[in-house]
């Protein structure tokens, strides 16, 4: 069965043929072709893209508006960096209120200095090591103490005497000579370990004995000194061979070697540009009290070299006259006054008179 379609009108035809023309038109000039119909291969001359004016008034707008967002850009960019300095401001202010708040509250490098020495001297008076009192790092903390009570209370605190025995095996120093006269300071008599004993520390003797009144008199000599230092470095081999031949044990060798090591220091003192004050008994622990030697020693500039070896005691009782001179000074009796003459070098103490 045949189906006849309805014929058109003559205006509907007429609009079709406009419509076409309209469109060939606009495809002529824009270059935009519906899809699959591209004249110039896939894509043909652009598609999407315009031609002509429209194309050109597209390029500027694209200027403009690129121009446009290149300022806006810019303000923002001035804007934040404008934040970031004012940022850096607020910062430094708090770095400076910082720096004041701490610089107002923490105290004085002097005060920190005292206190640091007040809670050493608290310790040295109470809970010394005992190597810290042989070696005399707690005396010479506690001496300055000692002698600013000493003058405080009327030039005499309570009269803590002192064994001169022990006193006479202490071993001073100026500061200098960090060992003192040490083992030569009994006229150059030395008490040799067992181990050290033998043909070398015969020959040895005589010259520390000439060497300390040579010393004493300022008038020691190169050649000796020479001669001792070579004499002290062999007997220092021969103890480390004898050692090696297991002639003698570890401990022999230790205490022998400590010996060797204050010898040494003692006989380098020899050539000292100050050496005779040392061994004509200028420089020397001297006083019946504790008040006494700790003025002695204070006006002296001298104070406590390491013990030596065998002399450690004379130490301990010294420390304990001090520790006892401390405590009795806090409650003594202001009303009572002492005055204290000068020692001469020879004079093994001060003489204490009544006023």
């Amino acid at each position: 069965m045949t189906r006849i379609l309805p014929r058109l009108p003559w205006f509907g035809f007429a609009t079709l043929v406009v419509w076409a023309a309209t469109t060939s038109n606009v495809q002529a000039q824009y270059g935009y072709y519906a899809p699959g119909n591209y004249p110039n291969g896939i894509y043909g001359r652009g598609y999407g893209y315009m031609t002509g004016y429209g194309n050109y008034l597209q390029g500027v707008a694209s200027v403009q508006d690129a121009y446009g967002n290149l300022g806006i850009q810019s303000e923002q960019a001035r804007i934040m960096r404008e934040k970031s300095e004012q940022e850096k401001l607020v910062t430094r202010r708090k770095t400076f209120d910082e720096m004041k708040y701490e610089r107002d509250n923490t105290p004085p490098i002097v005060e920190e200095m005292e206190k640091t020495a007040a809670l050493k001297l608290r310790r040295m008076l109470t809970s010394p090591l005992r190597g810290e009192i042989t070696n005399g790092s707690a005396l010479n903390t506690i001496l300055p103490y000692l002698n600013q009570l000493a003058h405080t209370n009327y030039h005499g605190g309570p009269p803590v005497p002192l064994n001169q025995e022990m006193l006479k095996q202490i071993n001073v120093s100026s500061g200098v000579a960090a060992t003192g006269a040490g083992l030569l300071k009994d006229g150059g008599k030395v008490n040799w370990p067992f181990a050290l004993r033998g043909s070398m520390q015969e020959e040895l003797d005589p010259l520390l004995e000439k060497a300390v009144t040579l010393a004493s008199q300022n008038k020691m000599t190169p050649k000796l000194y020479k001669q001792i230092t070579a004499q002290v470095s062999a007997i220092n081999e021969d103890l480390r061979k004898q050692f090696h031949r297991e002639d003698i044990d570890g401990a022999a060798f230790l205490e022998g070697k400590h010996f060797i090591e204050s010898l040494e220091g003692s006989v380098a003192l020899l050539k000292s540009p100050n050496a005779s004050k040392y061994f004509n008994g200028t420089y020397a622990a001297l006083g019946v009290t504790v008040d006494e030697l700790v003025m002695n020693m204070t006006s002296q500039g001298i104070k406590f070299a390491p013990a030596q070896p065998g002399n450690e005691a004379a130490y301990f009782s010294v420390y304990s006259s001090f520790q006892q001179y401390a405590n009795a000074t806090q409650s003594v009796n202001e009303s009572s006054f002492r005055l204290r003459t000068p020692p001469t070098p020879m004079q093994g103490a001060k003489n204490s008179k009544p006023f």
